[in-house]
């Protein structure tokens, strides 16, 4: 009976490091994939924000070729 004990206890052991293993890996893995996200999500913000202020000025002088 103890050693069945033993080697179910053991059992749950070893399970139970695969899943902290498991769970590090994925830490790192989010905060590789939040590091580029946040790399990606800047360059998206900077693109609309040139890209609305080319556009603005396209329009105030599209506008003020109709004016005169």
């Amino acid at each position: 009976m103890s050693e069945q004990i033993a080697r179910e206890l053991g059992e749950i052991s070893a399970t139970l490091k695969s899943i902290q293993k498991t769970q590090n890996d994925q830490t790192v893995s989010l905060k590789s994939m939040d590091a580029r996200m946040r790399n990606v999500e800047t360059k998206g913000a900077v693109t609309g924000a040139v890209t609305g202020g080319v556009m603005a000025i396209a329009i105030a002088l599209i506008k003020d070729t109709f004016k005169t």
